[in-house]
């Protein structure tokens, strides 16, 4: 094989000519544009290499017989035989070289073919900067800390476990639908046992059915062993099929041949789009044409110029590497600017919004005219659900009246209905509690983010947590990049959404932990970082970590702008409140001593908090505050200066005023000395907010007890959020799962939902006092984030609105139905 046939295979996998029986999405493009790029690649392409040589070849050719002729005119001129001249003879050799074209041409093949093979994998083009042999060099623009990831700058396109019903018409057309009988996922996010991997193979107990017109063939998704091969199941699959499928069918087996595979039937064909279509991740490069650009020039640096060893080597030998490099780069950049043609169409095609391709609302009947109520009763389809979902039993229109709760959804009407319904609304958009998209999230964004741009209050993900291959397939087998960039896609679009005084809260556990803090910190920045919760979602503990029984995960906080978002005080449980045994006229409150103890409780900690109290022991309360003592502080912490309450105004007085103001009574001086004798601050340091409490009596001095203060810590509505949070109402289990199965009336529809309390309090941190706020979640899974802010409202008749991303098939058998 020579080095030009190499390359040509590469580029072959390159420009996807292996998959010619692959027809959707980028592989039809690449059907179209196959004889384009066939011609590149066997014609235009070598023309395009021999032109660049002999261009580069014709002018050092010239340069250098100038340059001999000159060299060997001066040699003779000094009495030295040219032939005997080490330059000389190194001119004459580089002169040979140029002459023998075909063996610069093979050099460039294989230089090419090495550099494409290096930055290509399995469809996508990965950063693989090699510095030298087994080191490689990461691009470093500068940053405090550099997240970097294989997939830098690339879109992460996520198509498996999307699971659509596949369907297609015979060529006698008739109808055939691919479905999944059976999914089998990881719940609880437990890792998967040995050596075992997912993949699609047919339903053997029931390959398949007919119904009402319709032929569905099953299939089933579960681990089996790595080695078995996808290929394998598929061709398993089509045997079985060939006994199994009806003989009115029979145009299933009808020949659809490629260049590849002239025997492939129509049925075959289909076979092979639907696993592909569910299980073909990959990348789209956001600027391949720069990215492939910059990586040939430092290619040709390190491994063409070996510019390591220029100390070491003659500068001849790196003037004799020029051709070579014209000629490379010359190609090399042909090639580049054909590939970038394609991935910047698709990257066009993905980044264009998504048509909505159908839009239903769902409604409660409190809000429709009886006049539709006899018309609602005659649709059957409409009842049934009712009954489904709400166990309510419709015998005549009449008792619609008597149900205002339950929720009409338009899918089951025609447009003429559903049409005239809705004009019925003329604020429809302020009445809407939420929005459920049935999408990829990406796209899903992408579509709202223009109407909902700053205008989102709080983003709540709780992404696939990457614990094991059967949880999230990875591309590329780089398991952190793949992740890293499917959220980096996603996390930069929400930053768009979030107002300025919004905030992210981010669910993840520690397989990711660390990653999406940095992914966090490159988007956010490191000051919008607001706290990390760490959250017992899991008393009993569960096995995915060898040596302990993990029980918890966890909640990134970041702010779009940290300095306005506020955080809501957590409501408090009995069992705090239970603190506050005191009671006045004013409120409940527990008693703290003023004086500080233990860790920053000394003057050297908090030079400003040490200072003296007056007491009159006369009038049994605190008169005012002074400065600190000349003799045992600098003169800067010194003020002979004291703030009283006089006349009903805050004053500052000489010290030796005080008795002046107050004759006849005991004043007491108090200073913030322990049982020990030992030095202490005050808890606060304000002397107005100290004077302002004194008045209202937020203070008790214990005469008995060498003039303790005691401050009435009044109870409030509920305290500063902890970073850890456990409590039973956070289980998983008892509040994920159970709930889940006690509103839909099943078990097992969506594995390891989240704790509603878990999500419910996460959201209230952010938008507890905003009633009218928006929050998104655009991983929405069973719709606990939306389930949880309707609770919210339900608590505080607020009128929050919730929006809810997800792509999975359990959207209109888990997701919906919930909501």
């Amino acid at each position: 094989m020579n080095n030009y046939t190499h390359l040509k295979d590469v580029l072959n996998d390159i420009f996807e000519l292996n998959k010619a029986d692959l027809d959707f999405g980028i592989y039809r493009i690449m059907n179209q544009k196959r004889k384009q790029v066939n011609e590149f690649i066997d014609k235009q392409l070598p023309e395009d290499i021999k032109k660049a040589l002999s261009e580069t070849q014709s002018s050092d050719k010239i340069e250098i017989e100038s340059e001999l002729k000159t060299l060997k005119k001066t040699l003779k001129d000094a009495g030295i035989v040219a032939e005997d001249s080490p330059k000389y003879k190194l001119l004459v050799e580089r002169l040979q070289g140029i002459e023998n074209a075909d063996v610069l041409e093979q050099e460039v093949f294989s230089h090419l073919a090495n550099f494409f093979r290096r930055y290509y994998k399995d469809g996508d083009f990965i950063s693989m900067r090699r510095y030298k042999k087994d080191v490689y060099a990461i691009p470093y623009e500068g940053e405090e800390v550099k997240l970097h990831w294989a997939n830098h700058d690339q879109y992460y396109i996520k198509s498996s476990e999307n699971f659509k019903n596949y369907r297609f018409n015979t060529p006698d057309g008739k109808k055939v639908s691919f479905q999944l009988k059976e999914v089998s996922t990881e719940q609880n996010n437990n890792k998967a046992q040995g050596d075992a991997e997912r993949r699609f193979a047919i339903y053997n107990e029931q390959p398949v059915e007919e119904s009402e017109g319709e032929l569905f063939i099953n299939f089933v998704y579960e681990p089996v062993s790595k080695a078995t091969k996808q290929e394998t199941l598929i061709s398993e699959a089509f045997e079985l099929l060939s006994e199994k499928v009806p003989g009115s069918y029979s145009t299933l087996f009808a020949l659809s041949p490629t260049e590849k595979n002239n025997k492939r039937t129509f049925l075959e064909k289909h076979l092979n789009e639907y696993v592909s279509k569910n299980s073909f991740d990959y990348f789209i490069h956001k600027d391949l044409g720069g990215f492939l650009s910059r990586e040939m020039d430092f290619y040709i640096k390190n491994e063409v110029l070996y510019l390591d060893d220029i100390n070491t080597k003659q500068t001849d030998f790196f003037v004799a590497q020029l051709s070579k490099v014209k000629a490379i780069k010359v190609v090399a950049q042909k090639i580049i600017d054909f590939l970038a043609q394609i991935e910047n169409f698709q990257k066009k095609l993905w980044l264009k919004k998504k048509f909505v391709i159908r839009t239903d609302y769902c409604i409660t009947l409190d809000k429709i005219s009886s006049a539709y109520y006899v018309e609602i009763f005659k649709n059957k389809a409409q009842l049934a659900e009712w009954k489904a979902l709400f166990d309510v039993d419709i015998q005549n229109a009449e008792q619609l009246v008597f149900e205002p709760f339950l929720v009409l959804d338009t899918k089951f009407f025609d447009n003429s209905f559903k049409d005239r319904l809705l004009a019925e609304f003329d604020n429809l958009d302020e009445q809407i509690n939420g929005i459920l998209i049935n999408s990829d999230n990406f796209q899903g964004i992408n579509v709202i983010v223009n109407k909902y741009q700053e205008e989102v209050d709080c983003v709540y993900i709780d992404p696939p947590y990457n614990t094991s291959e059967l949880t999230f397939n990875y591309k590329n087998l780089f398991h952190h990049g793949s992740w890293i960039s499917m959220m980096e896609n996603r996390i930069y679009l929400s930053k768009i959404l979030m107002k300025d005084n919004g905030a992210l809260i981010n669910a993840i556990d520690d397989e990711e932990l660390y990653e999406n803090k940095l992914l966090l910190d490159s988007i956010f920045t490191p000051e919008n970082y607001i706290s990390t919760i760490v959250l017992q979602t899991n008393p009993r503990g569960r096995g995915i970590n060898g040596h302990f029984a993990t029980s918890h995960d966890y909640l990134l906080f970041y702010g779009k702008n940290k300095e306005l978002v506020r955080i809501e005080d957590q409501p408090l449980t009995e069992d705090q409140k239970s603190d506050f045994k005191h009671t006045d006229s004013e409120s409940d409150f527990r008693l703290l001593p003023f004086r500080r103890s233990g860790g920053l409780s000394t003057p050297a900690d908090r030079p400003n908090s040490e200072f003296t109290i007056y007491y009159s022991k006369s009038n049994k309360e605190i008169i005012g505050v002074g400065g600190k003592r000349k003799s045992e502080y600098p003169a800067e912490y010194y003020s002979e200066s004291i703030f009283i309450y006089l006349d009903g105004e805050f004053k500052e007085i000489k010290t030796n005023q005080l008795l002046e103001y107050y004759q006849g009574q005991e004043i007491i001086e108090i200073n913030p000395i322990d049982s020990e004798g030992k030095r202490r601050v005050w808890r606060w340091s304000d002397r107005d907010k100290i004077m302002e409490h004194a008045q209202i009596g937020d203070f008790i001095v214990n005469e008995t007890n060498n003039f303790n203060i005691q401050l009435k810590d009044r109870i409030k509505d509920g305290r500063k959020p902890k970073t850890m949070w456990y409590d039973s109402k956070y289980d998983a289990s008892s509040h994920g799962t159970i709930l889940l199965e006690n509103i839909l009336g099943q078990s097992k529809q969506f594995g390891y939902p989240k704790s509603i309390y878990n999500v419910f309090d996460s959201i209230y941190t952010i938008i507890g006092r905003n009633k009218s706020g928006i929050i998104i979640d655009y991983f929405a899974g069973s719709g606990t984030t939306g389930h949880a802010t309707i609770k919210l409202n339900r608590e505080d008749g607020g009128n929050r609105k919730y929006i809810l991303i997800e792509m999975g098939t359990y959207f209109n058998t888990v997701t919906k139905p919930r909501i």
